[in-house]
């Protein structure tokens, strides 16, 4: 029998998880060329240890629910103008994830050549590749881009929450928030001596050398910006022909072939959860990022839902990339849930004092088969952020603004136009008296000075709201569901009939339904 064991450190090639999905990935130190036959060349599996892998070929395996997760954080902060109709959070989430829905699907029976491969790749739709007009392309392109990249970066590479870079620069250099050549988002990791890192998103049907040289150009403009802050640029560019695959270009600082970078400092041996626990800033930071959930839970959904999850603490799985835990591989959860199903109702409220678990608030995203959710830490610190920005949005945007550009079945008014704006508007040699001059321009100065306002006196409060928001969250550990949302208790959710994941790193929570489109493969049907 001894002669039939596995070797040591054998992975079994069964297919884990049914939104499984393999990416080809490229890491490069420079721009180059499309890569022709990218699924001949990407053999290893993405190595998990939270950095920048050496330059060379890798072939990572991700689920489609965390792709979706990212898609719904990564982008422009939009808070601000949520603040007077919070329940359109949820719209905003499905322009975030519906066009990843529409025009993708999953190809079977690609080639595994590693037991932790899942056989399966990302492709574009038939009615994306021939019937879309180029205009919704692009934007499709766009959006898929930026997931990608916040995939790439943040699952893989192990980055913080990320902000864009219109909303706020890194290190609070303002610089980066005025127009001209910038990189997409920033953020900062944790373990890398690099620590702020400038990511540049690229994405089109067929992304050539012209596009990813331009992102080159955006991240060197950032570079120019960060002083002698220690910093990364990374490039992620997105293809689509044929199938998904990306490329990471890891710029070097400085002169052509010397990389700026410095080796990647020791894995932290705190888990990731430990860090939001101890860190402030990384708390607010991860607050930051989850204003947009946090208001579609609190505003615009009545259909919430309370989701038992083992407070077991579960390694990162050895054979996938990314850094969130598909909840089929906890048995401890399975377990909670099934004492929970099976007990009486008196029952079940003792067990739920027993048990050792966390109960995440979740609700769907309208016309989506996708739940979103958070932990009553993470509602609690939203809560007290959204708060404290909310007071400022009141003091310093337009009166008029919630009228004019969030309030639907008014009539539209013009802006009024000071001297000043039709002396800006003649010198950018436009038409003082066009609709898109006198509207759009001096429309857009002033929310972007009202921004301005905003993120001065967001900047002068960060230490003072950094302690309120962490008072909310320690708050919250002690605070029954009721009594945060003022309301009766919602029931609970065992996720039933869906594919389930859990981000430890910042408390959060996605399902998808194990019956949505894309993973059902439409059969060919004779008219």
């Amino acid at each position: 029998m001894s002669g039939m064991m596995p070797p040591p450190g054998a992975k079994d090639g069964v297919l884990r998880h049914e939104d499984a999905f393999d990416v080809p990935v490229v890491v490069r130190s420079a721009p180059a060329s499309r890569p022709r036959k990218p699924e001949q060349k990407a053999k290893q599996p993405w190595p998990s240890n939270d950095q920048v892998p050496t330059p060379g070929w890798y072939l990572a395996t991700a689920l489609w629910r965390e792709i979706l997760k990212h898609a719904a954080e990564v982008g422009r902060d939009v808070s601000d103008w949520l603040f007077s109709l919070p329940q359109l959070a949820g719209q905003e989430l499905m322009a975030r994830l519906f066009p990843l829905q529409a025009y993708l699907s999953l190809e079977h029976g690609t080639p595994r050549p590693h037991a932790a491969a899942a056989g399966r790749r990302l492709t574009a739709s038939v009615v994306y590749a021939h019937g879309t007009e180029v205009s919704a392309r692009a934007a499709f392109a766009y959006r898929l881009g930026m997931s990608m990249a916040q995939w790439a970066c943040r699952g893989l590479m192990g980055l913080g929450p990320t902000t864009h870079v219109e909303v706020e620069g890194p290190a609070g250099i303002m610089a980066f928030t005025e127009q001209g050549k910038r990189p997409d988002l920033w953020g900062r990791h944790g373990t890398d001596p690099q620590e702020w890192w400038l990511v540049e998103a690229k994405s089109a049907a067929k992304l050539g050398l012209p596009n990813l040289r331009n992102g080159h150009e955006q991240l060197k403009a950032g570079s120019a910006l960060m002083g002698t802050l220690p910093h990364r640029l990374l490039l992620c560019g997105t293809s689509i022909y044929d199938y998904v695959f990306m490329t990471i270009d890891d710029i070097p600082l400085g002169a052509p072939g010397a990389h700026g970078s410095a080796a990647p400092g020791p894995a932290s041996p705190d888990t990731p959860e430990d860090r939001l626990d101890d860190d402030d800033d990384l708390l607010l930071r991860v607050t930051e990022a989850h204003l947009l959930p946090y208001a579609h839970l609190r505003y615009g959904q009545s259909d919430l839902r309370l989701v038992p999850l083992s407070s077991r603490r579960l390694p990162r799985p050895d054979h996938r990339a990314g850094s969130l835990t598909a909840v089929e591989e906890d048995r401890a959860t399975d377990a909670i849930r099934t004492r929970l199903r099976n007990a009486s109702p008196a029952n079940r409220e003792s067990l739920r004092n027993q048990l050792q678990f966390s109960e995440y608030l979740s609700a769907p995203v309208l016309g989506m088969d996708v739940n979103l959710g958070m932990s009553r830490e993470l509602f609690g610190a939203c809560e007290q952020l959204f708060r404290e920005r909310a007071r400022v949005a009141e003091e310093e945007l337009p009166s008029d603004s919630a009228a004019r550009v969030r309030r639907p079945g008014l009539p539209d008014q013009r802006a009024p136009m000071g001297a000043e704006d039709t002396e800006l508007i003649r010198m950018l040699g436009l038409d003082v008296d066009s609709p898109l001059s006198t509207e759009e321009n001096a429309e857009e100065r002033r929310f972007r000075d009202a921004r301005m306002r905003m993120e001065e006196r967001n900047r002068r409060d960060r230490s003072r709201v950094r302690e309120e928001v962490r008072r909310a969250y320690q708050e919250a550990q002690h605070s029954a569901w009721p009594e945060i949302l003022q309301r009766d208790e919602p029931p609970l959710d065992y996720g039933a009939g869906r594919l389930e994941g859990i981000s430890r790193a910042d408390q959060s929570y996605i399902s998808i339904r194990s019956a949505g489109p894309l993973l059902n493969r439409p059969e060919p049907q004779q008219p």
